[in-house]
C-alpha cells in the first residue's frame, strides 16, 4: 500500500493459480484506489 496523500492510497495484488483440479491457469491482477473523507473524533 502507498499512500499518496492523507487522505488516499493506492494498493495493488498480483497472484497466480498454479495448480487444481477442475481450475484453468489463471494470473489474477487487482489495483484500487481508496479515498478517506473527514469523520474526525472517532477515537478509535
Amino acid at each position: 500500500m502507498a499512500y499518496v496523500a492523507d487522505n488516499v492510497s493506492l494498493n495493488g495484488f498480483v497472484g497466480r493459480v498454479v495448480a487444481g483440479r477442475n481450475t484453468a491457469a489463471s494470473l489474477l491482477i487487482s489495483l484500487g484506489v481508496s479515498l478517506s473523507f473527514g469523520g474526525g473524533g472517532v477515537g478509535f
